[in-house]
């Protein structure tokens, strides 16, 4: 077993009020598992709130066990076969194993020991959490190939200022329309553009960096080429506060910057227009007989303005 901890587990009666009071602490939720989980990335190792309940029985416990705390530590190790050698040392060492390794429900490779404290380790193999030559492991990071629809409709629905950079008075260009369709959803929209700063588009003044926008900036959506990206982003990450997210447009994409800003706690979409996803997951997009890829019986949220379906989120 080597020197280290992979993963502190809390265990929560509130994931919801817990993850919140994390992120206001200034800790970066992992945006690419959300479902029933937070995970936040501490330096070489990674903190996990899940629920009370449902880490207890991961575990083999009863919830009312006397003295169970509702923590656990892991231990993550570099190969399936090293979970049941850690196991077996853990028992050799005067532990006790509460659940021999078997295949998680996620994928791996998973067992529990308790030492002879009662404290409770989980071991396990997670070929998604990669561990370093120093034992250091990383959350992974954003699959920007595909996104979920909770994701995307997230950023959506908590936004409410967007900065466009690249925004046209042009009516046939798409920025036009883009700008358009987010300022009849509700969005308070800045238009930057340095060559018609000072002037107005769709009513709104329009400006020539981001820096002259008089008010916080929830989103900056981008039309810009592709090599343009990495200085808008470090544009983005200058102000105070930052932007909750960096949107870039249909064939717009910057790996690198990307990372950049998710390092720094910013959401990031690429490669997609914001009119699209927000018609396509308020079924807009349905009245012109395309998929949208989206099944409910809810009844949609209304909007002021015609046909203004808006968002609900799961």
């Amino acid at each position: 077993m080597e020197p280290r901890i992979s993963l502190v587990t809390l265990g929560v009666d509130d994931l919801a009020r817990a993850a919140a009071f994390y992120e206001a602490m200034g800790l970066e939720r992992n945006g690419r598992f959300t479902d029933g989980v937070a995970f936040f990335q501490m330096g070489g190792l990674i903190l996990a709130l899940w629920p009370r309940e449902e880490l207890a029985r991961d575990a083999g416990l009863p919830l009312s066990r006397a003295g169970f705390p509702g923590v656990a530590l892991a231990y993550n190790t570099r190969s399936e076969g090293e979970v049941a050698e850690v196991l077996a040392l853990a028992e050799k060492a005067g532990g006790r194993v509460l659940k021999p390794a078997a295949r998680a429900v996620w994928g791996g490779m998973q067992g529990y020991f308790e030492d002879t404290e009662g404290n409770l380790w989980e071991v396990a193999h997670n070929p998604d959490f990669p561990i370093d030559a120093e034992g250091r492991i990383a959350l992974p990071g954003m699959n920007h190939d595909t996104y979920d629809d909770a994701y995307i409709s997230g950023i959506l629905d908590e936004v409410k200022t967007v900065a466009i950079i690249g925004a046209s008075a042009n009516e046939v260009r798409p920025s036009f329309f883009v700008t358009k369709y987010l300022i009849d959803k509700g969005y308070t929209v800045f238009p930057i553009n340095p060559g018609h700063a000072g002037k107005d588009i769709l009513g709104r003044m329009t400006y020539a960096r981001l820096a002259d926008v008089p008010e916080p900036i929830d989103m900056v959506d981008i039309f810009r080429a592709s090599d343009a990206v990495q200085a808008i982003v470090e544009e983005a990450l200058a102000l105070d506060p930052r932007p909750k997210a960096i949107w870039m447009q249909l064939t717009v994409r910057h790996d690198a910057a990307a990372r950049r800003a998710e390092a720094a706690g910013v959401r990031v979409v690429m490669n997609r227009c914001p009119k699209i996803e927000y018609a396509r997951l308020a079924r807009e997009i349905g009245w012109n007989g395309v998929n949208s890829r989206v099944i409910s019986s809810r009844k949609p949220v209304m909007r002021s303005g015609f046909q203004s379906f808006g968002i609900r989120r799961k």
